[in-house]
């Protein structure tokens, strides 16, 4: 869902990353949840998550929206 109040790109310097271990997401994939959550995401009828392949973004994709 296009936000007219919003910008499409967002460029934060910071890890994404975090160990499969970590109790915690990294602060980046909250940030993503939180955002995909204002945009309608979890009530979308198709959720799509693309990515290059690295697995931090599947790892946040998963959390997002398992399966």
């Amino acid at each position: 869902m296009r936000d007219l109040g919003s910008v499409s790109y967002n460029a934060p310097v910071e890890s994404a990353a975090s160990r499969d271990t970590d109790p915690q997401p990294a602060a980046f994939a909250k940030r993503v949840y939180r955002e995909a959550i204002r945009r309608g995401f979890d009530t979308a009828a198709q959720r799509v998550v693309i990515g290059d392949g690295a697995a931090w973004i599947w790892n946040i994709g998963a959390r997002i929206r398992p399966g």
